[in-house]
């Protein structure tokens, strides 16, 4: 916020995000961090800012990452930090702020063109399980298009264009049954 008590450019991209950490996102996004992404990087990204829901949460250094997106969450992990010291000198109710990676590898594994069974029997998880992630993660990508929108940013509504189309959402957006009539 302002000192007059208005929002901040910043402040308005974060109203316009709900499924993902607000905070980081819009902060990552209004940094221009996102700029030299690729669709795919931009999607791993996104999957960073789910809440963490796994009780030991996967390490950055386990994952095999190129320098894109080192660079984006080398900016993610300082902007937490930052969070979490302003809300500790404040003592506002104080909550870790991380990056949530649980989801990166199995990303990459899809995008690789590894099949939705393969990819659950891999990681152990249930498909209803994964379903729920990707479903979770287009909210996301259009929390991202609607602050794209309101900054009339061509190039990331550009690089969300189409993410339903790799073959793995088939198993999120389920078939609409009146196409079948």
């Amino acid at each position: 916020m302002n000192e007059d008590r208005t929002l901040t450019q910043k402040g308005i991209y974060a109203t316009e995000i709900n499924e993902a950490n607000s905070l980081i996102l819009s902060h990552l996004y209004a940094s221009n961090t996102l700029q030299n992404l690729n669709q795919q990087e931009l999607l791993i990204v996104l999957s960073t800012m789910m809440q963490v829901e796994e009780k030991e949460p996967t390490s950055r250094n386990s994952l095999n990452l190129n320098s894109n997106l080192n660079y984006v969450f080398d900016e993610g992990e300082k902007f937490c930090k930052q969070i979490e010291t302003a809300e500790y000198e404040e003592q506002i109710s104080y909550a870790p702020y991380i990056l949530n990676y649980e989801y990166v590898t199995i990303l990459q594994e899809l995008f690789n063109g590894a099949s939705v069974g393969t990819v659950c029997e891999s990681f152990e998880i249930m498909e209803g399980n994964l379903n729920r992630f990707l479903l979770k993660l287009l909210n996301i990508v259009d929390e991202l298009k609607n602050v794209a929108t309101l900054n009339s940013d061509v190039r990331i509504l550009e690089l969300l264009e189409n993410v339903r189309a790799y073959d793995f959402y088939k198993i999120a957006i389920p078939e609409s049954l009146y196409m079948h009539i």
